[in-house]
């Protein structure tokens, strides 16, 4: 309990009795992390038929939804997506982008980059109906799940900051199998989530489907998503960073909204 109480005080900004933790309780909170997103889904879940049920429209609804998760965590991964941005997009060497991520300033990259998240998140929560939520939900935990991974299998770009703090006191075997064991739990959730709110007259056969069809895609893009972003560190910085895991963490959320939007599209 206190190694997720220790979880929850490190990623979100909910008040919290930190003064009772150790530095030992401290150690794994990234096989807790995913929790952290089951957390906010179910904050999404409450908002949505919460605004639902005092009649507000599709845009304040959005707009609630898509604030709630910067709310809950402080931004932290936000701050890290337009750190990210700025220095990605400097065209510096590595010693440069490393102190541009050290700078608590943002720049006009992580501006702009942030204004697009925004409006493309923006745009797929507005999208969002009764049947297609559940998808929604587990992304929450998709994202913290690959992140976890991502932070124990990359090197370090430095030996400084939060990324370095919590690789130093994770278990890989153990994040990798927690990851691993939260992704599946994820879609074993979204699938269960996907039968209680499809559409009426939808045989359960077919909502079946069309959830792991959705998890499966999400997964996808998750899979590749992460891919990419190992590349990408190792090629920009060397490694990852606090910094670069917020914009890993924050886009691959961005991507399965837009998966999950794709597919209530398309298959009926």
């Amino acid at each position: 309990m206190k190694s997720l109480l220790a979880t929850f005080s490190l990623f979100t900004r909910i008040p919290l009795p930190v003064s009772k933790l150790t530095n030992d309780d401290y150690r794994n909170t990234l096989c807790y992390f995913p929790l952290v997103g089951a957390f906010i889904g179910g904050m999404e879940l409450l908002a949505f038929y919460g605004l639902l049920w005092i009649g507000a429209n599709d845009f304040l609804r959005a707009g609630v939804m898509t604030s709630l998760p910067i709310l809950i965590t402080g931004g932290i991964h936000m701050d890290g997506f337009c750190d990210t941005s700025d220095a990605f997009n400097s065209y510096q060497d590595k010693e440069k982008k490393l102190e541009i991520l050290k700078d608590p300033h943002i720049g006009a990259f992580g501006v702009m980059r942030m204004m697009v998240w925004f409006l493309l998140y923006f745009g797929c929560v507005s999208s969002l109906t009764n049947a297609n939520l559940c998808f929604f939900v587990t992304s929450f935990i998709f994202s913290r799940a690959f992140t976890a991974y991502t932070v124990v299998t990359l090197p370090l770009a430095k030996n400084k900051g939060m990324g370095a703090y919590e690789k130093e006191m994770s278990s890989k075997k153990g994040v990798i199998f927690a990851s691993v064991f939260w992704i599946a739990l994820g879609v074993a959730l979204g699938v269960f989530l996907g039968i209680c709110t499809r559409d009426n007259g939808m045989e359960m056969i077919k909502a079946i489907e069309k959830s792991l069809l959705t998890e499966a895609l999400m997964l996808l893009v998750c899979l590749v998503w992460c891919f990419y972003y190992k590349k990408t560190v190792q090629k920009q910085l060397g490694g990852s960073t606090g910094d670069t895991s917020g914009w890993h963490l924050t886009l691959c959320e961005l991507f399965c909204a837009v998966t999950m939007v794709f597919v209530s599209l398309f298959v009926s």
